[in-house]
């Protein structure tokens, strides 16, 4: 099995419950999923505007034909700017929406990041 640990005395399976006892994380809500969404241009300059602080004015680097995209490059780029302006909450979005699309839900090509995932709301 792939998602078992094999030590010296058995095997062992992480759970998701186990994760969320050990790391003292709430599991209730939606969950994210990594099947893009589309979006036409205005949705996606909505979701831009809303959650990182975009806006309409910004040139953007998207792509809309295989599900609403932004360059990577870009957003590492934003990142910076609002780390220099002292942005936090921007730079913290930024930042998670980076290390979802390349860490967590990573594919091949690693040049671009779907906005789909800033639809996520935040458990209240």
């Amino acid at each position: 099995m792939t998602s078992s640990f094999h030590l010296p005395v058995e095997e062992m399976t992480i759970t998701l419950d186990d994760v969320s006892c050990l790391l003292h994380l709430v599991v209730i809500g939606k969950p994210i999923d990594h099947v893009p969404l589309l979006f036409d241009k205005e949705a996606m300059e909505i979701l831009l505007m809303t959650h990182l602080g975009i806006s309409r004015e910004t040139k953007v680097a998207t792509v809309t034909n295989v599900g609403a995209k932004v360059r990577l490059t870009w957003l590492e780029d934003l990142y910076h700017r609002y780390v220099e302006s002292g942005l936090y909450v921007w730079t913290v979005t930024t930042y998670l929406l980076h290390l979802i699309d390349s860490i967590i839900f990573a594919d091949k090509s690693l040049t671009h990041v779907y906005v789909a995932y800033l639809c996520v709301t935040p458990l209240k």
